[in-house]
């Protein structure tokens, strides 16, 4: 018998998936297996790969009387599941979009594909507690959170369904409870400011508060635009990843990244960024010219936080300033690999991909 034992994680995040109004139109047309066909080698290639989930999945519910109201179909979110996406944020100003009942059916639907999710819940605790993935020797745990002063977002409340509303001092206790148990800690949030090229203040110190608090990644999306990445205290804060799969027509909505790692008991490394461009609602691999002008934004957006990129074929790899590549350092190695009091979405979920 030969025993194999996995001492890495291979982890993908991407920006927003919209599965409504012109990515419904094209996926009536040309079926949902075409619209990741460009990229799903490398949503596979991970054992976990994340997006947020920009609308409630549901057949049902009752639309909530706004602007801007989504709803995908469970067929769709199947799709989005075989092209390798195996969890999914829920906690944004979307998901709720359908209701309670629209909510309720998502986290459902969610579950009947085989994914998971994090960022929501069918009551406050399990809202706010994190998803925890062990693969092998690597342990994970994924919060999702949505910080917007914004009356669309109905949050979960102790007996109501709804994402989790950012509460810092409870997501703190969260972090210190948890961090023991696990190698890393990741937050994927929905925050800031909607088509602004640049993170606020109050986010930046929000960022490197929850960093200090024991967060190794931090995720950002909302803007529907790329933001800067910032390397505070050898831990990684993405500001914003953008679009990944949207309708909108401007280039600098269009323009993206895949955000790639390998996590393993040591430490982060292969930290990738891959440049992608989406074309009709469709995430593609640009050509060399798109492909320099989306490395070129992120490296400038950067630059005020002093990030060292590399560039390695079409990718950009953080990196030292000497031009090395970067690894970060795991903080966190003696953790103990025993969970116990846990309760709701904090369960260990083992290898999330078949």
């Amino acid at each position: 018998m030969i025993l194999l034992i996995l001492f890495s994680l291979r982890f993908v995040a991407v920006g927003d998936i919209l599965l409504d109004r012109g990515v419904r139109r094209y996926i009536n047309k040309n079926g949902i297996k075409s619209l990741f066909s460009d990229v799903d080698s490398i949503i596979k290639s991970a054992d976990v790969s994340i997006c947020n989930l920009e609308s409630p999945i549901t057949k049902t519910g009752i639309p909530v009387n706004k602007p801007y109201c989504f709803r995908g179909e469970p067929e769709y979110l199947a799709g989005v599941y075989r092209a390798g996406f195996n969890v999914f944020n829920i906690a944004n100003n979307h998901t709720i979009d359908w209701g309670k009942k629209g909510f309720l059916n998502t986290m459902r639907n969610i579950e009947r594909i085989g994914g998971y999710f994090t960022g929501g819940g069918r009551f406050q605790k399990e809202a706010e507690e994190p998803l925890i993935i062990s693969h092998g020797e690597i342990t994970i745990a994924i919060f999702g959170a949505v910080d917007l002063f914004d009356p669309e977002v109905v949050k979960a409340l102790k007996y109501r369904p709804g994402p989790y509303c950012l509460d810092v001092k409870s997501l703190e206790r969260h972090i210190k409870f948890i961090r023991p148990f696990v190698d890393y800690i990741i937050l994927t949030i929905h925050w800031g400011k909607e088509y602004e090229p640049f993170p606020e203040q109050k986010q930046v110190k929000l960022a490197h508060r929850l960093v200090d608090a024991g967060v190794d990644i931090i995720i950002g999306h909302h803007p529907h635009v790329l933001q800067g990445v910032e390397i505070y205290k050898n831990k990684i804060i993405l500001y914003s990843l953008g679009n990944f799969v949207f309708d909108q027509k401007k280039d600098y909505q269009r323009e993206t990244v895949m955000f790639r790692c390998t996590l393993t008991k040591t430490g982060i490394k292969d930290i990738e960024f891959v440049p992608i461009f989406i074309t009709d609602c469709q995430p593609r691999i640009p050509d060399r010219k798109m492909s320099n002008i989306i490395k070129n934004r992120i490296i400038a957006l950067s630059s005020i936080f002093g990030t060292g990129f590399m560039e390695s074929g079409e990718s950009l790899f953080l990196c030292k300033r000497a031009g090395e590549p970067l690894i970060i350092q795991n903080s966190h190695i003696e953790h103990i690999p025993i969970l116990t009091n846990l309760s709701g979405k904090e369960k260990i979920i083992q290898s999330p991909k078949k």
